[in-house]
């Protein structure tokens, strides 16, 4: 009978812990909320509180439940503690932890990669480990594609040039971890750049090798806790195509390489898209920004920027000293916004465009000299379907 009461007692312990534990995040946030983080570290608009109507109380709930989960108590300091365990953790994840958990791989030295996944057409680790070469014919159906598009612009005069970033891991495989082996020696990228030079006339500029020179000579090209290339990495990308258009390129030795500053004298710090995914955007923080401090200081240019109705930026750079009337339209990735005040010195007027299904329209009714389309090489889809929306 006493071993029956002491077990019921037990039971009704577990009960209260287990609901007190629930009730404690909830009861102590209306005192504790002004002193705990708060801020919004994802890239994307949280959801509003849902309109209670007649019109809409098929969605209220779902609205309700969208909107609380992005304010739940607590959210940042658990994410963050979530991510910290990660980290400490990460030499012990296996080769499929990768595959099936964040989009963030931690590597060595705290370094961070981008896992892009299929389900946002991209292929991040699949490029790293070569398991995702094409066949023949897909090949020669890309090829195809880029050529039937390159000739269409060829006959209004315009010349095409496709123009490729490597994934990071590309250039720092020896940070990535241990566990998901050694890079491949030969990626889908470095496959689909030899066909196009064999089987077309398509002009193909791949910057890994430029990239893996600068690194060599001893200066750091890709931030630290960032998917994307620094300041250093796009002046060697903008030198490869200033190489392919004017004939003649700068290389970082002859510049002076500085920290980055902003209007107020104070040093801007690299951007960590990928230690925001991970919500410890306010812990991984790389002050150290450099970028070329005296490129072209003699060429100003005027700048302009809009969105269309759905949002897409038309960013356009206008200069009267760059000593050429070229005019180019770059179809891009976020990858070239680095590239923007190098190239903005080299070409007489060039349009970012950040959405290819536009191309067609602009290059109709404002026909550049040149098109370059800028794409990093873990977007797979979008490379392999983009040649359509860009046709005349």
């Amino acid at each position: 009978m006493k071993e029956k009461v002491e077990k019921k007692k037990t039971r009704i312990a577990i009960t209260v812990i287990f609901f007190l534990m629930l009730a404690l995040p909830l009861g102590t946030w209306p005192i504790m909320h002004n002193y705990v983080d708060t801020e919004n570290y994802e890239n994307r608009v949280w959801a509003e509180f849902p309109e209670i109507s007649g019109d809409n109380v098929w969605n209220i709930t779902k609205g309700i439940d969208d909107w609380f989960s992005d304010r739940i108590p607590y959210k940042n300091p658990v994410t963050n503690l979530q991510s910290e365990i990660k980290t400490v953790m990460s030499d012990q994840m296996s080769w499929l932890d990768y595959f099936t958990g964040s989009p963030v791989i931690m590597g060595k030295e705290n370094w961070l990669f981008y896992n892009g996944r299929s389900n946002v057409g991209e292929s991040s680790l699949p490029d790293y480990l070569g398991s995702n070469l094409y066949r023949e014919s897909e090949l020669a159906e890309l090829a195809d594609g880029y050529q039937q598009l390159a000739d269409q612009y060829a006959a209004q005069g315009i010349r095409f040039i496709l123009f490729i970033p490597p994934n990071k891991e590309q250039i720092y495989p020896e940070l990535m971890p241990d566990q998901l082996g050694p890079i491949t020696d030969y990626s889908r990228t470095d496959q689909l750049v030899d066909y196009f030079k064999k089987h077309t006339n398509i002009e193909v500029i791949y910057a890994k090798d430029a990239l893996l020179e600068a690194k060599e000579e001893g200066y750091r090209v890709y931030q630290k806790y960032d998917s994307h290339w620094n300041y250093l990495g796009s002046f060697v990308g903008a030198q490869l195509l200033r190489q392919a258009i004017l004939g003649d390129h700068e290389t970082l030795s002859e510049h002076e390489v500085g920290q980055m500053y902003g209007p107020d004298g104070a040093g801007v710090p690299e951007d960590r898209d990928l230690a925001i995914m991970l919500n410890l955007g306010t812990d991984y923080v790389e002050l150290e920004n450099l970028a070329v401090k005296d490129y072209r200081e003699d060429r100003p240019f005027n700048l302009g920027a809009w969105k269309n109705e759905e949002g897409v930026d038309y960013i356009n750079y206008k200069s009267f000293y760059t000593g050429n009337e070229i005019r180019m339209l770059m179809l891009r990735d976020s990858f070239s916004y680095k590239m923007e005040p190098y190239m903005a010195r080299d070409y007489s007027d060039i349009m970012f465009l950040s959405d290819t299904k536009y191309a067609r329209q602009y290059v109709i009714d404002t026909p550049p000299d040149i098109v370059v389309f800028e794409i990093v090489e873990r977007k797979k889809e979008f490379l392999e379907n983009a040649w359509k929306e860009m046709m005349l």
